[in-house]
């Protein structure tokens, strides 16, 4: 009777412990370049809820509400968190990142999602920011014109590599 190498109990042994090495070792690798942020949020004292990184000095960031956003000075006018529905009325939030270089010189993928009173989502924008101390701010803006929107608590997101960062909510009348 003649015997294959994979009847020997041995073989069996090294084929099967190699096998487990390659699928723990593939599953490792499909999970790295980005960390899993902290599972509940804290809240800051503009009402963001922000979900730290479990890396130490993670990208973190601030939001804020306002009706319009000078990109050459860097400046919010009518700042707030409840706004007038109006016609060409529109929300900006402006999103100040810090520790942009946490994670190295690769580029930053974020989602910027705003959310109906549902939480469905209506719209969402993709933005690759290179790591740069001078490039720390992100915009979006939404149309909050009475024939688009309806009244009641919206939501804006921010999600790094798909990761929930911030959140934060705001009134529309």
């Amino acid at each position: 009777m003649r015997t294959t190498l994979l009847q020997t109990p041995f073989l069996r042994s090294l084929l099967s412990l190699l096998l487990s090495i390659a699928v723990l070792s593939s599953g490792s690798l499909f999970s790295m370049g980005c960390s899993t942020r902290a599972e509940s949020g804290t809240w800051t004292a503009d009402s963001t809820l922000v979900y730290p990184g479990k890396i130490a000095g993670d990208v973190t960031c601030t939001i804020t509400f306002c009706e319009k956003f000078s990109s050459k000075t860097g400046q919010c006018t009518g700042v707030s968190r409840s706004f007038e529905m109006m016609e060409d009325a529109k929300v900006r939030a402006v999103i100040h990142l810090e520790n942009v270089s946490a994670r190295g010189d690769d580029d930053l993928s974020f989602h910027l999602v705003w959310l109906d009173p549902n939480d469905d989502t209506i719209f969402k924008k993709r933005v690759e920011v290179t790591p740069d101390p001078s490039n720390t701010t992100l915009t979006s803006s939404l149309s909050i014109t009475p024939d688009n929107r309806e009244l009641g608590r919206y939501k804006f997101r921010l999600y790094l590599f798909r990761e929930l960062m911030a959140e934060k909510s705001f009134e529309l009348y």
